[in-house]
Protein backbone atom coordinates (compact mmCIF):
# COMPACT_ATOMS: atom_id res chain seq x y z
CA UNK A 1 0.00 0.00 0.00
CA UNK A 2 1.03 3.56 -0.69
CA UNK A 3 0.03 6.49 1.51
CA UNK A 4 0.27 10.15 0.59
CA UNK A 5 -0.46 12.71 3.30
CA UNK A 6 -1.10 16.41 2.88
CA UNK A 7 -2.27 18.01 6.16
CA UNK A 8 -4.21 21.28 6.14
CA UNK A 9 -1.39 23.76 6.77
CA UNK A 10 -0.57 23.12 10.41
CA UNK A 11 2.60 21.92 12.06
CA UNK A 12 2.62 18.18 12.67
CA UNK A 13 4.46 17.48 15.89
CA UNK A 14 4.11 14.76 18.50
CA UNK A 15 4.22 15.62 22.20
CA UNK A 16 4.64 13.33 25.18
CA UNK A 17 2.88 15.06 28.07
CA UNK A 18 3.28 14.35 31.79
CA UNK A 19 2.00 15.94 34.99
CA UNK A 20 4.03 19.01 35.92
CA UNK A 21 5.23 17.22 39.10
CA UNK A 22 6.41 14.10 37.26
CA UNK A 23 10.03 13.21 37.99
CA UNK A 24 10.52 12.01 34.39
CA UNK A 25 13.12 13.93 32.40
CA UNK A 26 13.02 11.82 29.22
CA UNK A 27 10.70 9.29 27.61
CA UNK A 28 12.90 6.41 28.71
CA UNK A 29 11.97 7.27 32.31
CA UNK A 30 8.40 6.23 31.43
CA UNK A 31 9.42 2.79 30.18
CA UNK A 32 7.83 1.00 33.16
CA UNK A 33 4.63 3.05 32.91
CA UNK A 34 2.38 2.85 29.87
CA UNK A 35 2.07 5.96 27.74
CA UNK A 36 -1.61 6.67 27.09
CA UNK A 37 -2.32 6.62 23.36
CA UNK A 38 -5.72 8.24 22.74
CA UNK A 39 -8.06 6.96 20.04
CA UNK A 40 -7.61 8.80 16.78
CA UNK A 41 -3.92 9.39 17.51
CA UNK A 42 -2.16 10.59 14.38
CA UNK A 43 0.42 8.38 12.69
CA UNK A 44 3.30 10.79 13.30
CA UNK A 45 2.64 10.54 17.04
CA UNK A 46 2.76 6.74 16.92
CA UNK A 47 5.96 6.83 14.88
CA UNK A 48 7.57 9.17 17.39
CA UNK A 49 6.54 7.01 20.33
CA UNK A 50 7.84 3.87 18.61
CA UNK A 51 11.12 5.66 17.94
CA UNK A 52 11.42 6.66 21.60
CA UNK A 53 10.28 3.42 23.26
CA UNK A 54 10.49 0.82 20.51
CA UNK A 55 7.48 -0.81 18.89
CA UNK A 56 5.41 -2.76 21.38
CA UNK A 57 1.79 -3.78 21.78
CA UNK A 58 -0.40 -1.05 23.23
CA UNK A 59 -3.79 -1.39 24.87
CA UNK A 60 -6.77 -0.48 22.73
CA UNK A 61 -7.31 3.30 23.00
CA UNK A 62 -10.46 4.23 24.90
CA UNK A 63 -10.01 7.97 25.50
CA UNK A 64 -10.03 11.05 23.34
CA UNK A 65 -6.96 13.31 23.40
CA UNK A 66 -8.72 15.69 25.81
CA UNK A 67 -9.71 12.81 28.11
CA UNK A 68 -6.13 11.49 28.02
CA UNK A 69 -4.79 14.92 29.02
CA UNK A 70 -7.44 15.11 31.78
CA UNK A 71 -6.21 11.71 33.02
CA UNK A 72 -2.62 13.00 33.18
CA UNK A 73 -3.77 16.10 35.11
CA UNK A 74 -5.73 13.96 37.61
CA UNK A 75 -2.88 11.46 38.04
CA UNK A 76 -4.94 8.62 36.58
CA UNK A 77 -2.40 8.24 33.77
CA UNK A 78 1.34 8.98 34.00
CA UNK A 79 1.66 10.32 30.46
CA UNK A 80 0.04 10.64 27.05
CA UNK A 81 1.24 11.09 23.50
CA UNK A 82 -0.77 13.64 21.54
CA UNK A 83 -0.40 15.98 18.60
CA UNK A 84 0.87 19.50 19.35
CA UNK A 85 -2.47 20.86 18.17
CA UNK A 86 -4.24 18.82 20.87
CA UNK A 87 -1.96 20.37 23.51
CA UNK A 88 -2.67 23.86 22.15
CA UNK A 89 -6.43 23.21 22.07
CA UNK A 90 -6.37 21.87 25.64
CA UNK A 91 -4.49 24.97 26.82
CA UNK A 92 -7.18 27.14 25.21
CA UNK A 93 -10.17 25.13 26.46
CA UNK A 94 -8.81 24.14 29.88
CA UNK A 95 -6.37 26.91 30.90
CA UNK A 96 -6.48 26.03 34.61
CA UNK A 97 -5.97 22.30 34.16
CA UNK A 98 -3.31 22.77 31.49
CA UNK A 99 -1.08 24.48 34.07
CA UNK A 100 -0.65 21.03 35.60
CA UNK A 101 0.79 19.58 32.39
CA UNK A 102 4.34 19.58 31.11
CA UNK A 103 5.53 18.60 27.65
CA UNK A 104 8.22 16.06 28.45
CA UNK A 105 9.49 15.95 24.89
CA UNK A 106 8.32 16.62 21.38
CA UNK A 107 9.26 15.42 17.96
CA UNK A 108 10.81 17.48 15.23
CA UNK A 109 8.06 18.81 12.98
CA UNK A 110 6.91 16.05 10.66
CA UNK A 111 7.19 16.93 6.96
CA UNK A 112 4.01 18.41 5.55
CA UNK A 113 3.90 16.07 2.58
CA UNK A 114 5.09 12.49 2.82
CA UNK A 115 5.05 9.47 0.57
CA UNK A 116 5.38 6.36 2.70
CA UNK A 117 5.61 2.71 1.77
CA UNK A 118 6.33 -0.58 3.46
CA UNK A 119 9.60 -2.03 2.17
CA UNK A 120 8.99 -5.40 0.56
Amino acid sequence: PLVVTVPPGRKLQACVVVHKDSPATKVADLHADPVDVPRGTKGHCLLYLDKQLGPKPRPKPTRTAEEALDAVVSGESPSAVVDASAVAAYQTLQPGASKNLRVLCQSDPFPQTVIAYNKG
